[in-house]
């Protein structure tokens, strides 16, 4: 399971940014959400300052498994927090030059001490939200119930 995320990891920082524009339509400002392929759920951010936040969940052996990246200034992302019914989960991202990642896998625990199983049906719930929080003060929030909901039981359903 995690050598199949870290694979995927390796694939996406692989990319240039502007190929992965190109190829995904991702706009400068604002959400795009890529839940085509089957397995892959993909939600970029364009920050508009050429750089992006990526929210990847990917299904191995039917369970979900969750990461965030971000490319571009090392500034750029402060913190990711998971709204999840009416708790909320918060990871720091702390900078560098390289992308920096976040690995919530089966099995492990959360801050909460909730396993991730659980963490995962917590994020099928109706009142989700992926918040970003940039060191300048910018704040962007957006439903992803049924994006993650959808991702979650097809996942499941393999």
């Amino acid at each position: 399971m995690r050598a199949a995320v870290i694979l995927g990891l390796l694939a996406l920082s692989a990319c240039d940014r502007s190929a992965i524009s190109r190829a995904h339509e991702v706009p400068e400002r604002g959400w795009y959400f890529d839940d085509t392929k089957p397995g892959l759920l993909r939600l970029t951010y364009g920050i508009g300052d050429g750089s992006n936040a990526v929210f990847v969940g990917i299904c191995n052996e039917r369970q979900p498994a969750f990461f965030l990246t971000n490319s571009g200034r090392p500034d750029d992302i402060q913190s990711f927090d998971l709204q999840i019914d009416a708790w909320r989960v918060t990871f720091d991202v702390q900078g560098g030059e390289t992308a920096n990642s976040l690995f919530i896998l089966p099995g492990e625990q959360s801050e909460r001490g909730d396993a991730i199983e659980q963490l995962a049906d917590r994020l099928a719930a109706a009142r989700n939200e992926i918040v970003f929080s940039g060191a300048k003060g910018w704040r962007k929030q957006v439903p992803a119930s049924p994006l993650i909901s959808r991702f979650v039981k097809a996942c499941r359903a393999r």
